[in-house]
């Protein structure tokens, strides 16, 4: 199958799945999310399909989110009820964690939202140096979703809770500390690799030599002043502890002002999802998602949050309420309480 989004074909003795839509930075459309599970429903029980890959037709990104653009449009139209959207995204991303088969993700550039829903919860994560990891879904009046409830919890030190908060664009290094990569190659070995992969019935095995290590960077030397911010009970702990250390540590200065940029709603409603999701399984945290998420994209600062970051980009959303301090409990467990 090929078309203007994707490339679905068997090669050698592997499965693969190549987005090619560049001009989105390949964000995840319903038409890509039904392929995808199409495709992997029919090598299940293929005996020349060993294994999967997924990867980008090009190096800026392998996909940067699900399509909000599409999303925001239906919103517009009058559309409330995009369950089948979220549903079928959450699905296949259940799908690809139960996946019998191994399932590898070839990584490079942009790596954003549904992005990391198709390759998070897959058996190998590979990355360039060139990935760039986010969760950015509270900056445009969202929740992270795609299993974020569960793989943000298991991220060491509290260090899921503060991306999954400020949305923090981080480094290939850093998503190895945190378990989103498990393999590390070169920009200019990813086609080789590739090839090998495709002509091998055991991809461990050649993914053998290329290790991720233990990750490092900024996110690692703050690990400590992060779980000491954000393994608090509660947003307003996390918060008041933010701006209690603002005034004498840099890092904190730094995360204060991020956090005030993003979602006052999506702040407060992100940190209190994820502490009611701790020990939950993916798939019971993924169910939860899917309410949760028709709750917040019917929120008037979904909307707006998507105007100002996506649409017209003039980067000024009017948030609704404009602060923290207009937040209360009330509204925070009455989006939760939803699911």
């Amino acid at each position: 199958m090929s078309d203007d989004e994707m490339n679905i074909a068997v090669v050698g003795h592997a499965g693969v799945i190549t987005l090619t839509r560049p001009r989105a930075l390949n964000a995840l459309s319903l038409h890509m999310i039904r392929a995808i599970t199409q495709a992997l429903q029919a090598w299940q029980n293929d005996p020349q399909v060993a294994h999967v890959i997924i990867r980008s037709s090009e190096a800026r990104a392998f996909c940067a989110g699900g399509d909000i653009r599409a999303v925001y449009a239906a919103m517009k139209d009058g559309h409330t009820h995009l369950s089948p959207y979220f549903a079928e995204e959450y699905a296949l991303n259940l799908m690809i964690a139960r996946y019998p088969k191994p399932y590898t993700a070839l990584m490079d550039g942009y790596v954003m939202g549904g992005g990391v829903g198709i390759s998070i919860h897959g058996h190998n994560r590979v990355g360039t140096p060139a990935v760039i990891w986010a969760m950015p879904e509270t900056a445009i009046g969202f929740m992270p979703d795609v299993g974020a409830s569960y793989f943000l919890n298991h991220m060491p030190r509290s260090v899921g809770y503060y991306l999954g908060v400020t949305g923090a664009r981080i480094t290939a290094q850093e998503a190895v500390y945190c378990g989103a990569l498990t393999h590390m190659v070169a920009q200019n070995e990813l086609p080789q690799l590739f090839e090998a992969l495709c002509v091998s019935d055991a991809p461990d095995g050649v993914l053998a030599p290329f290790p991720a290590g233990q990750g490092s960077g900024a996110i690692v030397e703050h690990a400590a002043e992060i779980e000491a911010i954000f393994g608090l009970a509660h947003w307003q702990d996390m918060l008041a502890q933010l701006q209690a250390r603002a005034a004498h540590s840099t890092f904190a200065a730094e995360t204060l002002a991020l956090v005030q940029q993003r979602c006052p709603m999506s702040v407060a409603v992100t940190f209190e999802m994820l502490r009611a999701a701790r020990g939950q399984s993916l798939e019971i945290c993924l169910q939860h998602e899917v309410t949760i998420a028709e709750h917040m994209i019917a929120r008037q600062d979904f909307i707006e949050g998507v105007r100002a970051v996506v649409v017209d980009k003039d980067n000024t959303p009017r948030w609704l309420p404009v602060d923290f301090t207009h937040i209360t409990t009330s509204e925070v467990a009455g989006i939760l309480a939803a699911r």
